[in-house]
Formats: C-alpha cells, structure tokens, sequence
C-alpha cells in the first residue's frame, strides 16, 4: 500500500505544472563610506580640495596614509559618483589604481580627472540653453579666450570645492536613470558628490563682504 501511495504521489509531481525560474537581482551589501569622504566629514581631515587647481595642490593636504585608506567599508573595486549638475548620461566611475581596492586618493583624483576632462557635445547638448551658456562663459573666463572647450568643472557654477559624498537612492536615480523605477544593481556603490564655491580671501572676510556673484 506504501509503495502504491508513493507511486501515485510521484505520478503527481509529474503531472504538476512546471514554473519557469526568476533571476533574483543581485543585491549588495551596504557600504559605509570614508568619514574624510563623506558629507559631513571633519575639514581638518583633507583641508579645501579644490578640483579647479592642479592635482597635487589640491591634494596637498592628504596625508599618504590617508590616501592609501579603502574609500569604504567593506572596501569595492568600483564606485560611481553622480553630481547634480552633471548631464544625466555623465556619472564617474572610480575603479583602483593599483591593487584591488578603491581608495580615498582614488576617488579624489579620478574626480579631479573627470572635472578636467571636455564634455561630450551629446552630453552638454542635454543641458537648458541657459545653462549651456553659463558653462561656455565659464570656460572663457577659465581660459581667457573666446573659443574655450568646455570642461566638467565649467558645469559646476563656481562650487569646485570638495564638500564631501553622501547616499540618497530616489535622488541617485534621477541622475543615473531618469524615470526607471527597476533594481539598479549598482544603487549600492552610487554616492552624491556635493561640492561648494571656494573660501573668500582672508582680505574679503569681513561682514558684509562675500564672494563676487554673476548675475
């Protein structure tokens, strides 16, 4: 009688309709970004980065051991950043320059490299025509010449100063991937870059005295 019982259940199985399989997205673990790294980072740690100057300068502060830190916890052989003035087709992929490991001085420096680097015209043809304008005087004023080729950092309206990175996923994706609602696989490793205008001169700190605005 058994062994009828567990033909007949076999016969069942069989009979049952089969269900194809899903993917499961693939779900990273969450990161914990440097604290010299993040939005509110302690100043003392990095100083004023300022991507508008040359690399060294603006890392001067940066302390070697520092710089060999993984940039987070636990550490990953890729980040992508995203700004918010960026066009959205533009994000910054930070991958080790030697070893394994992202690091803190990879991130400074390959943001350094991005902000130095031209702007597709695809990408800046995304751009309002106001805003276009704005990044091509920049650039003028940059270069000091008429025809100047308009870099990442001519985008940022003056705020070129390293202000720290943090995580926001429903504003992440606005930059990334506008209107997709799906998983992003990569959600995990995106950080908001937040940059802010230069410290006035010591000579133009005083009340009622600021930074020159251009209207």
């Amino acid at each position: 009688m058994a062994r009828s019982t567990t033909v007949l259940y076999d016969d069942m199985l069989l009979r049952a309709p089969r269900l194809h399989t899903v993917p499961l997205p693939v779900v990273l673990p969450p990161f914990y970004i440097r604290a010299c790294l993040a939005a509110n980072n302690n100043p003392r740690a990095l100083g004023v980065v300022d991507f508008a100057l040359p690399l060294t300068q603006a890392l001067a502060a940066l302390s070697a051991d520092e710089a060999s830190r993984p940039a987070t916890s636990p550490p990953t052989n890729v980040l992508r950043i995203v700004h918010p003035l960026f066009p959205v087709t533009c994000f910054i992929q930070v991958t080790p320059s030697s070893g394994n490991v992202v690091t803190v001085y990879d991130v400074l420096s390959t943001v350094h490299a991005t902000f130095a680097s031209p702007v597709p015209a695809s990408a800046l043809a995304t751009l309002s025509t106001f805003n276009q304008q704005e990044a091509h005087l920049a650039a003028q004023e940059r270069e000091r010449r008429g025809q100047a080729t308009v870099r990442f950092v001519d985008l940022l309206d003056g705020a070129t100063c390293f202000a720290g990175m943090n995580q926001d996923e429903a504003q992440a994706r606005r930059y990334v991937a506008p209107g997709v609602l799906g998983i992003d696989a990569h959600q995990a490793i995106t950080w908001i870059l937040n940059t802010v205008d230069p410290p006035a001169p010591a000579a133009f700190q005083t009340k009622g005295l600021g930074r020159y605005q251009r209207w």
